[in-house]
């Protein structure tokens, strides 16, 4: 199904939120766009809590991911995992977040960002915690490819927040969001030194599912749907309501009875005729997707390996470098204030084009072990600090190129990209790969992607419905034609 959305035929339509309203005679400002809403109601308490319980799905989709860098080295040793199987464990959440991008996708399009959140959350909570009674390595893939599932729903996490918030903080305060992840990366480290030597990797592992945990229960009562979606739904009567009692949250002088919404397509499949400059974004955003899936977390499972201390007393005493291990993680923070110092001004381009640069060189630097400790985690620093900024700027600028009824799906089909190549960095950083040879991979990629995302247009400052409104003057404008021969337009 196709369709168009011709400006002579616009059609405002407006809802109240109640019989009452209706009755009443409209007064000036009652009746708004969804962008004046938005900007109206600003970024107050009303967003503070959407991002808290968006950073905490963040943080528990990091603390999930590096779990598998220090369980699997444990492991190893003591049920005897073959690196074949150790590969397999690294890989199997990454498996799970490609099975499960596409069903997140399509239930935050069609049936809601808020169930799609509360889905994503408790998947990950009652699989996270279920992973502590895995007794060998086939129950153990099994586990965590759902808690994969589950993670793929962490973009629309984001697109909950990205259209909750004006043009103007969204840049910044999407980026804000990835502190969070930073935060479960520390988090997990954190629970290693208290727990995983001491206590085993079981306890290890319930501590680490505690994030998801608080964030399962807090969005069931807190997280309100977004009216960008009620709205594209034609459900204005309920953004209506959310908007106000945002407004309200947020202090603010501010009460609309209805908004004006265009009247198009919400939810029809992508139709390639017809969106052929939305196709050809998604293809450019394929590459710094791969890019972010290899490198980013190839660099963050790779880290545990080169900081496990020497001198062990036998082949299962197994010890990291806490300290060293903090110092990279920690340089994600750096990342992330250079990404939102510059995002927003730069543009997202060049800042995730710099970024890839940064991070692709200091990958090379990896690549050779015998260096100098100090030399090492300052790459590593670099590295994974310049991936992660890298990262937040793809994660900013991907739902901005594309219209609010497909935002989730190409979003979620991104990140099923994405990780498909995460799959395959435990395999590659695996010790039957020479490091050079893994190194050198993740710094072509790197280039790759910096070069791509530099063919995607600038979206700084731009308000989400009027990136929506561009595509749809260019379908009505440029493909026409080409839709007139299928179904029924409107």
């Amino acid at each position: 199904m196709c369709s168009i959305f011709p400006e002579n035929d616009e059609k405002a339509r407006t809802l109240a939120v109640t019989t009452e309203d209706l009755d009443q005679p409209t007064k000036p400002g009652d009746i708004v766009s969804m962008k004046v809403a938005i900007e109206e109601v600003g970024f107050g308490k009303a967003q503070i809590v959407i991002l808290l319980l968006s950073g905490l799905v963040f943080c528990a989709d990091c603390a999930e991911v590096t779990y598998l860098s220090f369980v699997t080295e444990v492991l190893r040793c003591q049920w005897g995992l073959t690196p074949k199987q150790e590969s397999m464990i690294g890989s199997a959440v990454f498996i799970g977040i490609v099975i499960g991008c596409l069903l997140m996708g399509y239930v935050g399009d069609h049936l809601g960002r808020r169930p799609a959140f509360l889905l994503s959350s408790c998947v990950i909570c009652i699989c996270g915690f279920a992973t502590c009674f895995a007794q060998g390595p086939v129950s153990l893939i099994i586990i965590r490819t759902v808690v994969g599932i589950g993670i793929s729903g962490v973009t629309v996490a984001y697109d909950v927040l990205c259209e909750a918030v004006p043009a103007n903080h969204r840049g910044a305060i999407g980026l804000v969001l990835e502190f969070f992840w930073t935060g479960g990366g520390l988090w997990v480290i954190l629970c290693a030194w208290l727990s995983l030597n001491s206590e085993g990797w079981r306890l290890f592992t319930a501590l680490t599912a505690v994030p998801t945990l608080i964030a399962a229960i807090a969005g069931y009562f807190m997280l309100p749907e977004s009216p960008r979606w009620l709205a594209e739904m034609h459900r204005e009567p309920e953004a209506v309501k959310i908007i106000n009692q945002w407004a309200v949250m947020n202090g603010k002088d501010f009460h609309i009875k209805g908004i004006h919404h265009h009247d198009g397509t919400h939810g029809d499949t992508l139709c390639v005729k017809c969106d052929r400059k939305l196709v050809c974004r998604f293809l450019i955003l394929i590459v710094p997707w791969i890019a972010f899936g290899a490198c980013y977390f190839g660099v963050v499972m790779l880290l545990p390996r080169l900081f496990e201390t020497d001198g062990k007393s036998s082949a299962c005493d197994i010890k990291f470098n806490y300290g060293e291990l903090l110092i990279p993680c920690g340089a994600e923070v750096l990342g992330l204030i250079w990404t939102i110092a510059w995002i927003d001004t730069v543009g997202r381009r060049w800042t995730t084009c710099v970024s890839y640069f940064t991070g692709g060189a200091a990958c090379m630097v990896l690549g050779f072990r015998n260096l100098n400790m100090t030399i090492l985690t300052l790459a590593a620093s670099i590295g994974r600090g310049a991936q992660m900024a890298a990262s937040c700027a793809i994660y900013v600028h991907t739902p901005e190129v594309f219209p609010t009824h497909l935002r989730a799906q190409t979003h979620a089909l991104l990140n099923l990209i994405c990780k498909i190549a995460a799959a395959f960095a435990p395999f590659l950083i695996s010790k039957e790969v020479p490091q050079k040879v893994c190194a050198a991979v993740f710094m072509s990629l790197s280039f790759a992607g910096g070069i791509a995302i530099l063919f995607l247009p600038e979206t700084a400052g731009i308000d989400l419905e009027v990136l929506s409104d561009d595509e749809r003057s260019t379908e009505a404008t440029s493909s026409e034609e080409d839709c007139r021969s299928d179904s029924s337009i409107e």
